[in-house]
């Protein structure tokens, strides 16, 4: 498991713990069968940003940069991953030195 640090940024922070609770969750099998499973985590992002010592402000804004990267999505309540390389790729460009 990753250990992070605190130069370790809050994106990589988020698609970490994305990434932790995903391993431990089971697949949602996505309304299209031809297009890859989604995993839904249903934590608000109140809840995400008090697991991250993180303000909700500041974790709403990092989850809207892992939508924008194609990683996820925001609903109500939730959050579906929809790419987890694209969570490990954020997580091993964000290691520190």
């Amino acid at each position: 498991m990753l250990e992070f640090s605190n130069m370790t940024t809050g994106l990589a922070c988020v698609a970490h713990r994305l990434l932790v609770y995903v391993r431990h969750a089971a697949p949602i099998e996505s309304p299209d069968p031809i297009a890859a499973p989604h995993f839904e985590v249903p934590l608000t992002q109140a809840t995400l940003a008090s697991m991250l010592s993180l303000s909700r402000q500041r974790t709403n804004a990092l989850l809207h940069q892992l939508e924008d990267e194609g990683a996820i999505t925001l609903q109500y309540g939730k959050i579906l991953v929809l790419d987890l390389a694209i969570l490990r790729k954020i997580i091993v460009q964000n290691e520190p030195e």
